[in-house]
C-alpha cells in the first residue's frame, strides 16, 4: 500500500477482515502517520543467519 499521499499525523482507518465463507467484522484503528522512515535491526535470528523450518522472527524499528 502507497501510503505518500497520507498526511501526517493521527487518523482513523476502518478495516474489514472477511472469511473465506463472506463473514466480515470491521474496527476502527487509530494510527500514525510519520514520514520518517524506521531503522530495523533483526533481533532472532542474528542478521546473516540462515534458517530453516518454521520460525519466530523479531524485528526492533
Amino acid at each position: 500500500m502507497d501510503v505518500s499521499s497520507l498526511p501526517e499525523g493521527a487518523l482513523a482507518l476502518r478495516v474489514v477482515a472477511e472469511d473465506q465463507a463472506g463473514n466480515s467484522e470491521a474496527a476502527k484503528v487509530d494510527v500514525v502517520v510519520a514520514c520518517t522512515a524506521p531503522t530495523v535491526e533483526w533481533k532472532v535470528p542474528p542478521d546473516g543467519s540462515q534458517a530453516t523450518g518454521v520460525k519466530t522472527q523479531e524485528v526492533e524499528a
